[in-house]
């Protein structure tokens, strides 16, 4: 899994070997432990090539890591229900992408303010043989928003009295004369 296989332009492979990386899932965890060392050397831009080229791999680097993980388990064979499980290794791939797609489009768009969201769903199916076996089903949605804010100014210019019209039941505005001037009656 050379970082060949990503695909990427000149400018991001480049900078992403001068870092001494050579395979994808060695990009993937510096992507997510370090990625101020990416965003220092190529931007906004092609932050979000990387991320987008990981996690069309993501599938391949997490196939990498069970192989690892396998190697070098705990006693309980890395079956434990937790946010470090095996088993969760997408969504924890899923979340660190959004987050680092989120800060690049951030500093894209000088916004000061996003919200990463999490939502897990977890069911329980209980097999009709008769043998208690329970299989679960995790799924899981990364959403961001990023809070844009954007500001007109202006102003009514004119000179005008706040009426409430009775019959339509509602407030108008009408214009006042210059001062010292007159107003046309039609």
């Amino acid at each position: 899994m050379d970082i060949a296989d990503l695909n990427l332009s000149v400018r991001a492979y480049n900078a992403v070997c001068r870092a001494g990386i050579k395979t994808i899932p060695e990009l993937y965890e510096k992507y997510q432990l370090e990625p101020e060392w990416l965003h220092r050397e190529i931007g906004p831009k092609h932050m979000h090539e990387v991320g987008d080229a990981l996690a069309l791999h993501r599938e391949e680097v997490w196939e990498e890591n069970r192989k690892e993980d396998d190697t070098t388990m705990n006693a309980d064979n890395g079956n434990t229900i937790s946010i470090e499980s095996l088993y969760l290794t997408s969504m924890r791939t899923d979340l660190n992408a959004m987050l680092q797609k989120t800060v690049a489009s951030m500093l894209e768009k000088s916004s000061d303010e996003a919200a990463v969201t999490l939502k897990i769903n977890i069911g329980l199916f209980r097999s009709s043989d008769g043998s208690g076996i329970i299989k679960p089903t995790i799924t899981h949605k990364v959403t961001s928003a990023i809070t844009s804010r954007e500001t007109v100014d202006g102003y009514v210019s004119g000179d005008y009295a706040l009426d409430f019209d009775e019959e339509q039941e509602r407030y108008t505005m009408r214009e006042l004369p210059p001062e010292g001037g007159q107003m046309t009656l039609i």
